[in-house]
This record gives structure tokens, sequence and C-alpha cells, in this order.
């Protein structure tokens, strides 16, 4: 598959995803091909030809919805050529209602079948929605209850804990993000394990390597970084952090202990950490001042500085594809126009080293209008 027509349907599927949120009725009639054979297999039935899928697209976007949230986004590519692409999406959609206070979170799995229309356009043709299997689920939400109980119990005792799962699961995860790491104990780092393999199961693309050409260098990654099979991640935090919770939510347990004992024994700025339930060969760690206000050029410096270090680690072992997740929102708080500009011309800068390594790249960010302009920017430096 060619570059361009990747780029197109990352494009397109990230117009899809905006669209939803901004629930924008006549965006959204924009993307259905507009032809009686149209289809839509739907979470709330099928709809045959453009007509009745406008007129469903009007009904719910334009009902008792209030807010639509589109999180954990990614997309497959399955099979693409000029005309036609059938493209594999995986999202979790949180529904919040204008007469309920509870919000509705719900797991889909979405294949489309696109097609171009007369003016070269991706349009879908074809779509077919449809939820995890349920019996599985409950199955492993059973599973999944008995180990956090064990888990809560191991770092808290006998002490009193909520009685739905989803409230147990938030309390263990704010616990687990205060331990010592002397008391993140083997047993501990154990069943976190088991847990996040379960979790996993729910998720269709489980084992989702990232594949790009073998002339592209350089990419823009909007879903779960955890699941890049990339040699090697660089994850940017805080320096009030002792780590990145997020990255640690995915790996488990032992990266956790491992960050925290280094910054404990050697107090540095970065440093390479194992992979554990990562697709990755090792995670090197930045900890870095936030930005804030003005982006001036003593702060480009910085950041620079920082993430040099951490490249000429992974040159150092060899790496040759690496992940950066500059932590957009909480460390660079920064215009995403000038963010993306210095990171994209840093990173190439790298790749096209004759004494790199490294020869791929991918920069990974969950919001879309950072998402947009780093995609801009990459596409600016390869005109």
């Amino acid at each position: 598959m060619e570059k361009n027509i990747r780029e197109e349907l990352e494009r397109f599927y990230h117009q899809y995803i905006q669209t939803l949120e901004d629930q924008d009725i006549e965006g959204m009639n924009e993307l259905w091909m507009n032809d009686p054979q149209t289809r839509a297999v739907s979470i709330y039935g099928v709809s045959d030809g453009f007509d009745e899928i406008k007129q469903n697209i009007e009904t719910h976007l334009q009902g008792d919805i209030k807010e639509i949230n589109m999180i954990s986004n990614e997309m497959e590519v399955i099979n693409a050529s000029d005309d036609h692409a059938l493209v594999y999406l995986t999202y979790t959609v949180i529904l919040v209602y204008k007469n309920q206070k509870q919000a509705h979170e719900q797991n889909i799995i979405e294949t489309q079948y696109l097609k171009r229309d007369a003016s070269g356009k991706w349009k879908i043709e074809y779509q077919h929605q449809s939820i995890p299997n349920i019996g599985v689920m409950q199955s492993d939400s059973l599973n999944q209850s008995k180990i956090i109980d064990e888990m809560l119990e191991l770092i808290n005792g006998n002490q009193s804990r909520p009685r739905s799962l989803k409230e147990r699961r938030h309390l263990l995860e704010h616990k687990l993000g205060q331990l010592t790491s002397e008391e993140i104990t083997p047993k501990l780092i154990e069943l976190q394990n088991q847990l996040i393999a379960l979790q996993k199961q729910h998720t269709a693309l489980t084992a989702l390597a990232f594949i790009m050409s073998e002339d592209q260098k350089i990419s823009v990654w909007t879903g779960d970084a955890s699941r890049l099979t990339v040699d090697c991640l660089i994850s940017f935090m805080k320096s009030s952090q002792s780590y990145d919770p997020w990255l640690s939510k995915s790996a488990g347990l032992g990266l956790q202990k491992e960050n925290l004992n280094h910054l404990h024994l050697n107090h540095s700025k970065t440093w390479v950490s194992g992979n554990y339930n990562l697709p990755v060969k090792g995670v090197i760690e930045v900890s870095f001042d936030p930005i804030y206000g003005l982006y001036t050029d003593k702060k480009q410096e910085s950041f620079r500085s920082a993430l040099h270090e951490a490249i000429d680690k992974a040159n150092a072992r060899g790496y040759k594809s690496i992940a950066i997740m500059p932590g957009w929102k909480d460390v660079l708080n920064i215009p995403s126009a000038k963010g993306s500009e210095q990171l994209v011309s840093e990173v190439i800068n790298r790749l096209e080293d004759p004494e790199s390594t490294l020869n791929k790249a991918v920069l990974v960010s969950s919001r879309g209008e950072q998402a947009r302009a780093l995609q801009s920017t990459i596409d600016d430096f390869e005109e």
C-alpha cells in the first residue's frame, strides 16, 4: 500500500472520530456514499441505502445525546488500493445523555469498506459494528474482580471497599500510584500482570504491530502506544512524578518499581528501563520540567537537550525504531504548531544522521489537534 493512501485513510479516520464528537450531522452525512446500495449494520440496527442512514444519523445525533467522547481510538488498514479500502476500527465511546447524569461507556469493534466517489473523496459504503462477546466479558470480569480484591487486600488489609467493580478498579489504580518501591512486592507484580493480560483480551487488536512502508521514516500514531511493536518507547514525564502513571498502567508494577528505584538511587533525568508487558525491547524515561507560558528559546533548548539525550541512549543500544510520547498536555504544554515543528525537525535530523542506528520514528498523540499539527508538519517537511 502506498504511503499517500495510508495517510488519506488516517485523515479520513480522524475526521470520522472528530465529526462524531462534534455531533456534526452534515459532516457525518458527507462521509457516506450517496448510493441506495450503501449499508450500515450498527449497534442500533440495520440501515439500507443512504437516505435511511442519513435519517438514522439525524435521529441519534439530534436526540437525547448531550455529549460524545471517543477514547482508545485505533485503526488498522486491512487492505487498500487506489479506489477502495477495508479498515478495522476499535474504540470506546462515552455517551452523556441530556436527561441523565451518569455517562454510558461502550466498547465498539467496527469494520468499514470505503470507496472513492466521483470527486476522488473517500466515502463509507459499508459499515459493520459489533460489541465484544458479553458472556466472555462477564466471565473475565469475575476473574478481574477476584484479582482486584486480592490486590486491595494485600495493600489495604481488610478495609472496606466499594461494591462496584469500576469503583474498586479506580481505587486500586489510586492505591498503586501511592506505593513505594518497597511496597511493590513480587506477588503484587504477578497479580497485576494477570490483570493486564485479562484486560487486553477485550481489545480487538491486542497484538497490533505498527507497520509502515519501507520508505516511511516518520509518522503519527493516535492509538494506544503500549501496542506499538517498535524497539523502544521514549516517554516524557513531569519531573514532579516518580514514574509515568499511564505507561506503568500498561506495563505493570515491575516498570513502576524499577523507575522508583532508579530515581531514588541515581537522581538522573533520563534512564533506560525494561519492557515488562510492552511489545518493545526497552523504555526510555525522560524526567522533564513542564513548559508553561511563552515558548522561549531557553525552553526550546531544554526540550531539545532532553530529546537528544533520550535518542542518544536509544542509539547506544542499537535500537532501529522508536515511539516518542512527549506528554503534550502534562509536560510540553505548548502550542501544537510550535511544538510539532520542533519535534518533527529534531527527529527527522536524527533519522537522517548517517551515524544513527535509527531509521523509523512514531510520534504519539492522543489529542486530535496535536495529531493533526504533527501530520501537517511532517507533510511540509516531506514536500
